[in-house]
């Protein structure tokens, strides 16, 4: 049976529109996201440092995420607009 990520979280589709969030189908779209532990040794050409980006990122966002006090502050309005 195929399932919405807002059955898997046990929210309304409500819940996930006014976050941002993608409601998508569990067992179709979750085939189309890479394992970032992957990214580690992957040997493309294409890819090489890719987890090294990958994880910058992220570091950057919680970093950013950390500084904020309250939803809404300008730390995490400015990593939802120029990070995110």
């Amino acid at each position: 049976m195929i399932h919405r990520i807002s059955d898997a979280l046990k929210v309304t589709e409500d819940d996930l529109e006014s976050e941002g969030a993608f409601n998508g189908f569990v067992e179709i779209d979750s085939r189309l996201h890479v394992d970032p532990h992957l990214l580690k040794t992957v040997t493309t050409l294409e890819l090489k440092d890719s987890y090294k980006h990958f994880k910058q990122y992220f570091d950057e966002v919680i970093h950013l995420l950390d500084a904020s006090s309250f939803y809404g502050d300008r730390f995490e309005k400015w990593s939802l607009e120029n990070i995110i």
